[in-house]
């Protein structure tokens, strides 16, 4: 048999919270059995992956390349040895790979607060890139590139993916939107 005694108490201590909640959602009741809440968990409002005023020095770690050729796949996955460093800037509210030309711009995909983001690249040779961009952890983003060409034959097709990791600094907490 339920005690009505314990069942009333635990009811009244659930009211108490829901009240609280009511008022204020994003603060944390204190412990029901007479503790402090605990500020550790409280969860950080989400920021946008890629920021207005930021700057992403990356650096190459992995890339893939698979051709079709014919009908028949083939191609190899390395980790370079020379791992090139390339940089990104936001400019303007748009994000560029710094030191190339105007072509080099991205376009925004998507870039909501607390998700990846991506973005697309029209490259020197006519062709587009996907990039996108997932945060690790605080100044670290993984970069990820991937492009495909098509040759002349109809059936022939190159496959590109590249991975980076990425030094943040700098952001203001506002998405890149264009």
């Amino acid at each position: 048999m339920i005690d009505t005694k314990c069942a009333s108490k635990f009811l009244f201590k659930c009211f108490i919270c829901g009240i609280l909640f009511l008022q204020n959602p994003r603060a944390q009741a204190k412990d029901l059995i007479g503790g402090a809440s605990n500020v550790a968990n409280q969860a950080t409002p989400p920021t946008p992956t890629i920021q207005q005023g930021m700057h992403l020095q990356c650096q190459l770690v992995a890339e893939s390349r698979l051709n079709r050729k014919h009908g028949i796949m083939g191609g190899n996955v390395s980790t370079k040895s020379n791992k090139a460093i390339f940089q990104f800037d936001v400019v303007n509210g748009r994000l560029i790979l710094a030191g190339k030309d105007a072509i080099d711009r991205l376009r925004v995909i998507s870039n909501a607060p607390g998700e990846s983001a991506f973005f697309i690249e029209n490259n020197a040779f006519g062709n587009k890139a996907l990039w996108s961009f997932h945060r690790v952890e605080a100044g670290l983003i993984v970069a990820v590139k991937q492009a495909s060409i098509r040759d002349l034959g109809v059936s022939d097709v190159r496959i590109l993916s590249t991975a980076a990791n990425c030094a943040v600094t700098g952001g203001t907490g506002l998405a890149v939107t264009e």
